[in-house]
């Protein structure tokens, strides 16, 4: 963890984040919205960006991430509580969130966990790499990092899939990166 931790912390000091929230997040409140309550929890939430989007917008929002530097960015914000953690052992409480954002992090360990802690009727937003249908990776971070195409279809195979759209973009350092967008609402 501590690794990780100055690691992250060194990365948000030299290359800040995107200050906008998420595209997909965005086109999804008015849907959101309508949900009967609105707890949120914000996996990987970096610098607060989509956790502050929900904030503003009506929701009490959990924001954890290891870095306690880019939680110190937005930890002061009404409606937000910020939770220092190491995600390869954080399980979010059961039966506890309207709404699970889950943006350009990956942990396979967590999809169970994510299961549970949605409501009934709840909505996962994940934004993430995706492999290219030959098997091949073009965003350039390690395999286990990066969901396999149908993977998500298979986790969520309970859930009804709201979005599930593939495009790519441009990372940071200039090559083109395949993406996976998906939205997918507890039965």
């Amino acid at each position: 963890m501590l690794e990780d931790a100055i690691k992250w912390n060194q990365k948000h000091l030299e290359h800040p984040m995107p200050e906008t929230p998420s595209t997909l997040l965005v086109e999804f409140l008015p849907t959101l919205l309508n949900l009967e309550g609105h707890r949120a929890l914000d996996i990987a939430c970096g610098n607060g960006r989509n956790s502050k989007f929900l904030a503003q917008n009506g929701f009490e929002v959990d924001s954890v991430d290891i870095s306690e530097v880019a939680l110190s960015l937005f930890s002061h914000l009404p409606n937000i509580n910020t939770f220092e953690a190491d995600l390869d052992t954080f399980r979010p409480q059961a039966n506890n969130y309207d709404v699970i954002l889950n943006f350009y992090f990956l942990n396979r360990e967590l999809f169970p966990s994510i299961l549970n802690a949605l409501k009934p009727s709840g909505i996962f937003l994940l934004e993430t790499f995706i492999k290219e249908l030959d098997g091949g990776n073009s965003s350039q971070i390690i395999d286990e990092k990066i969901l396999n195409d149908g993977e998500l279809e298979r986790i969520f195979s309970d859930f009804k899939i709201l979005h599930n759209q593939t495009s790519y973009i441009t990372r940071r350092e200039g090559q083109e990166a395949k993406i996976i967008s998906f939205v997918a609402q507890k039965r």
